[in-house]
């Protein structure tokens, strides 16, 4: 009798072991479908960002170049995003992700964050008299 109760507790013991294994299989399929899923979230993010900042900056040049009285509304994808001008460059930014792009004449952007729709309008600087296009998130 005895040695039936062992192979019976070494039997136990057996699929215990067998079902953490199982699990830990399980735990780390897991965490590789999540970290997968992450960089393509992060991936699409960035493609979004790109697009973005290209058809911003096509307005802006578009706008610098007629001048006067010309203004466009840009409808902007769900991501909530800061937007800055430095060096001849839009930037683009939602956490560590960026994109940039050159354009044709200054820019004047709000540091809020942006979600829903950009206001693009021409403005000449009071002082200097250059040629300016402003970035809004309000009209």
């Amino acid at each position: 009798m005895p040695s039936a109760r062992r192979s019976l507790g070494q039997v136990t013991l057996e699929w215990l072991m067998l079902g953490l294994v199982a699990l830990s299989l399980l735990l780390i399929a897991s965490a590789a479908i999540a970290r997968a899923q992450n960089a393509q979230t992060n991936l699409a993010e960035k493609r979004i960002l790109q697009l973005q900042i290209e058809e911003l900056g096509y307005y802006a040049d578009q706008i610098c170049v007629l001048g006067e009285g010309n203004a466009h509304v840009v409808a902007l994808s769900p991501l909530v995003f800061e937007l800055r001008y430095a060096d001849g460059a839009l930037n683009m930014s939602k956490g560590r992700l960026s994109a940039m792009r050159a354009t044709a004449c200054p820019v004047m952007a709000d540091r809020t964050d942006y979600k829903g729709r950009a206001y693009l309008r021409f403005e000449r600087d009071a002082l200097s008299g250059q040629a300016a296009v402003r970035i809004a998130n309000q009209p």
